[in-house]
């Protein structure tokens, strides 16, 4: 739990990027360490590149930021910095004689700082979310593995139990602090739209996790380890579970549409609309007040169709004002167009764990399980 661990404690004056402490905006990132920030100009300016010897989901913290060098920098422009907000290199003997107009760039203002005022004022909902899935990320690191550096490593079926029972809780925590609607709702009513939306989050990130790394044969899970599609039968390979009833092949025979439908309809329009951070989350943002959904608690119907209304005139914002794109009216349909797949993979994801059950598959926790079956 984010509260036991002592992680709720306010992050605005923390560098997004490290953790470490912050020096305000820098280059687009609402908050940054100096140090990161002279990283990210240094990589810019230089026109380096960077190659992760991992999955690219290596941890950047204060204490070890340098260790991978491209997942620091591919964090740097998920908590917003823009390269075009680096001003091209000048000449390292100063300015030219006769040149009148030459600026010393450390006695101007940060540029960023009125974007973000823009920003907090335009979108508070998904800057709200974005920090709370900061504290998410940062929960999970302590949670799965005790906050040191893991390499990411190809798992199989048992280990998702575990991965599964230990998401329950700090994905619960992370809803009280992305969706405060549901702080002052009975509690009947919290557990279940977290019912409801737990499975679909589920898929979302690990979508939306598996479209950014190079290859999509690994499907990549909560705790940054993945499943290797490649090798599926070394996943469902379980010799030291001999009580189960189907065999790895059996298995695969009755999952393998799964996968094939999660790969098409929601990793893969994923990354080729290029689906960034605040996308992912417009899109919990709907799932989780998916107020069509026929289990919905008809009590927070209305407030679901006011939060769903307000984020979209926040995303509206954010292509117009953030991200500038030049017509904003074509890739909100496109976004929205994931909402179908989503909720289909959904369908499918929960179906298969009770076929599972059902032939012994899954040996998944029984709190797991009722979590995601909606029992209770």
């Amino acid at each position: 739990q984010m509260s036991k661990l002592g992680l709720l404690a306010s992050t605005s004056d923390a560098c997004l990027v490290c953790g470490g402490r912050g020096d305000g905006a820098h280059f687009g990132a609402r908050e940054a360490c100096r140090a990161c920030a002279a990283f990210f100009r240094r990589t810019v300016s230089m026109g380096k590149s960077y190659e992760c010897r991992g999955d690219h989901q290596c941890a950047v913290e204060a204490s070890i930021r340098c260790i991978c060098r491209a997942c620091r920098y591919d964090k740097c422009l998920e908590v917003g910095m823009q390269p075009q907000n680096v001003q091209k290199r000048r000449d390292s003997v100063g300015p030219r004689p006769g040149c009148s107009n030459a600026v010393d760039e450390s006695l101007q203002p940060d540029s960023t700082a009125a974007v973000f005022i823009s920003e907090d004022a335009g979108m508070p909902s998904l800057r709200r979310i974005h920090t709370h899935h900061m504290q998410l990320r940062a929960v999970r690191r302590v949670v799965h593995h005790g906050g040191s550096l893991h390499i990411p490593v190809a798992v199989q079926l048992h280990d998702v139990d575990g991965i599964n029972l230990r998401e329950v809780g700090i994905v619960a925590d992370f809803c009280l602090g992305a969706f405060p609607e549901i702080q002052s709702m009975e509690p009947r009513l919290r557990k279940r739209l977290y019912q409801l939306f737990l499975p679909t989050f589920i898929i979302l990130e690990c979508g939306w996790r598996t479209s950014l790394t190079s290859t999509q044969e690994r499907i990549v899970l909560a705790n940054g380890d993945y499943i290797d599609s490649a090798d599926i039968a070394q996943f469902y390979r379980s010799g030291s579970e001999p009580e189960k009833k189907v065999d790895s092949k059996t298995a695969i025979d009755i999952y393998t549409p799964s996968y094939i439908f999660f790969l098409e309809h929601v990793t893969l329009p994923m990354t080729r609309m290029g689906l960034d951070e605040y996308e992912m989350y417009a899109l919990a943002t709907l799932l989780f007040w998916d107020y069509d959904h026929e289990k919905m608690p008809a009590e927070v119907r209305s407030t679901a169709e006011v939060v769903r209304m307000d984020l979209l005139k926040e995303l509206t914002f954010y292509y117009r004002y953030v991200k500038r794109w030049p017509d904003e009216t074509l890739r909100l349909p496109q976004l929205l167009l994931m909402l179908p797949a989503l909720q289909r993979m959904t369908k499918r994801f929960v179906e298969d764990i009770e076929m599972g059950k059902v032939f012994n598959i899954y040996s998944i926790d029984a709190i797991t399980y009722d979590i995601i079956n909606l029992r209770g």
